[in-house]
């Protein structure tokens, strides 16, 4: 944003003079942020002979907040909700955050319940049942050392290693570092059932007993 002064002359050889300051906003791979000020004169005031205007500028570092995941349980069986939980971090010495947002897509396989939703960072969360991303924007944060968490239920109706990457995360907004990877481990019975076996009932009204063998060969219990 570009900010000038009101121009007011004081006296035929006394002018104020108009100053910019150029306020940089942070991208989201910057490191700092450079702002500038500098002397900007009016169209109908010329410079005085020997006048010098020297433009200032001052260069500090971004203070970011940290976003992480992390799925609690971490190992569940086929259909049993596992929380994905978001958690948003603010360091010592950073300003407030706010217009903190980010989405989530989730590992191919894995969809949101609908059934829990916990939000701590105020703004608002997107994630109905059946989703595969979990949205969120409008965020705020504390200054100094303040978290908050924003949390879903997800499930997975298949076996396997479900990865949820820190590359799955986008739409982030300016104000937040990610680089965590969270994975869920989906498991499975392997149930093997037996033929019946037949004992007794030799003759005609003679009860007779039959027996099946079920053997769970793992790794998950068989419900």
């Amino acid at each position: 944003m570009t900010f000038r002064s009101l121009f007011k002359r004081f006296s035929p050889s006394a002018v104020l003079l108009a100053a910019a300051f150029m306020l940089a906003s942070a991208a989201s791979a910057q490191t700092s942020v450079t702002n500038t000020a500098r002397v900007t004169l009016p169209t109908d005031v010329t410079t005085p002979a020997g006048a010098t205007f020297v433009e200032g500028s001052d260069t500090d570092p971004v203070r970011r907040a940290t976003l992480t995941k992390a799925f609690a349980p971490t190992s569940v069986t086929i259909n049993q909700p596992s929380t994905l939980t978001f958690t948003i971090t603010n360091g010592t010495g950073n300003p407030e955050q706010v217009g903190i947002a980010f989405t989530d897509t989730l590992p191919t396989g894995v969809v949101v319940t609908g059934a829990t939703v916990s939000n701590q960072c105020g703004g608002t969360v997107v994630a109905a049942a059946g989703a595969t991303s979990v949205a969120f924007t409008g965020g705020t944060l504390a200054s100094g050392v303040a978290s908050c968490a924003v949390s879903v239920q997800v499930i997975a109706a298949a076996p396997g290693s479900y990865v949820n990457a820190a590359g799955n995360v986008g739409s982030l907004s300016g104000n937040l570092i990610n680089s965590v990877n969270a994975t869920l481990t989906v498991t499975a019975a392997d149930m093997v059932a037996t033929a019946p076996v037949f004992s007794g009932g030799s003759t005609v009204g003679s009860s007779a007993t039959v027996s099946y063998s079920c053997v769970n060969n793992g790794p998950a219990a068989a419900t």
